[in-house]
């Protein structure tokens, strides 16, 4: 999450609207995930998927995986887990 708030951080995105979203698909009572979250730093909208029904939508293999889509709702582009070059990929998905 550090990463992409580092990358949505990055002048050259100032004015695009840009939506984080975390799905969290961990089976887990809502007061729980709430509680979690405030641990961390990233302001985005949570959405609870305990039925991992975005996984296939979005064609999540492994967790996490960062998916970018576009303001037509298309996915433009997607990588799983932690890479090493996970901020340059995603500034340039963006």
């Amino acid at each position: 999450c550090g990463d992409v708030l580092d990358v949505l951080a990055d002048p050259r995105l100032a004015g695009d609207s840009i939506l984080p979203t975390i799905i969290v698909a961990q089976n887990a009572p809502p007061n729980t995930l709430k509680e979690e979250a405030a641990l961390g730093r990233f302001p985005a909208l949570i959405l609870h998927d305990s039925d991992r029904q975005a996984f296939g939508a979005y064609r999540i293999l492994v967790i996490p995986t960062v998916v970018v889509i576009d303001g037509k709702g298309k996915v433009v582009y997607s990588f799983p887990g932690f890479l090493e070059r996970s901020k340059d990929l995603l500034t340039e998905a963006l």
